[in-house]
């Protein structure tokens, strides 16, 4: 009777076993969820395909999120990769990406309400595998700017604000400034440093200029102004009142 028993344990043991191991993939319809490797965050398994249709309501798209992300290295990904396509076809959607290695992919977002992800293993080495997270995601910017100066840039979950070059973005998040030009006061004893964008050069305009000449009763005491250009973006210039 015992023998009975452990053989009927050991039966169901590896019936479990096999069936947990084999069962990855499926057609996920939700507006949220988690997909992990097989086995996470344990070692996935040798020899997997597995493959995930994921449907999220009309007029949105699928925003994917990597947590972690440890599948066995190669220049091509030839062996053990995952494979994301914008849509469901294994054909024909287009590839978002092939990923493998130890670095984490960025977010990912499809066109449409379909994305395709497809893990494969081979027989040799296996890692600890991926964990990512997906939502469903609206295209913010295309309702509005939502008060930005000049770009709206999409981001998973919600948008920022963007400035064209030559601006810089105000610290209300929304408004773009002038990041070059201005009008510069110097007062006694003070260094001022511009810096300009890579892609621009310095031009200095004087709008009023009175200092005293060489030619006064005290050699000694003296005003003037050094400018030194060390580069095309770099430009320091001062007002000086020193005591000899």
């Amino acid at each position: 009777m015992l023998n009975k028993y452990l053989q009927l344990y050991i039966y169901l043991y590896f019936f479990v076993f096999l069936c947990f191991s084999a069962i990855c993939g499926g057609d996920i319809v939700s507006e949220e969820g988690t997909l992990q490797s097989p086995n996470y965050p344990e070692d996935y398994r040798p020899n997997k395909e597995c493959i995930w249709k994921i449907i999220v309501p009309e007029k949105y798209q699928v925003a994917l999120k990597f947590s972690s992300f440890e599948i066995e290295s190669h220049d091509n990904c030839v062996y053990d990769y995952l494979e994301i396509r914008d849509g469901h076809s294994l054909s024909n959607s287009p590839i978002l990406g092939k990923f493998c290695g130890h670095r984490i992919p960025n977010d990912i977002r499809s066109t449409s309400n379909k994305l395709l992800i497809k893990f494969v293993s081979d027989s040799s080495v296996q890692k600890a595998g991926f964990s990512a997270n997906f939502i469903k995601e609206f295209d913010e910017c295309s309702s509005g700017n939502h008060g930005c100066d000049h770009i709206c840039v999409n981001t998973l979950g919600g948008y920022r604000c963007e400035c064209r070059i030559g601006y810089e973005l105000h610290s209300d998040g929304k408004k773009c400034e002038n990041a070059c030009g201005g009008l510069i006061e110097l007062f006694n004893g003070t260094l001022v440093k511009i810096v300009a964008p890579p892609q621009f050069r310095i031009t200095l305009n004087f709008t009023h200029f009175d200092l005293e000449g060489n030619n006064v009763s005290f050699p000694n005491i003296h005003s003037s102004i050094q400018i030194n250009p060390q580069h095309s973006k770099l430009l320091t210039f001062g007002y000086f009142d020193p005591l000899t």
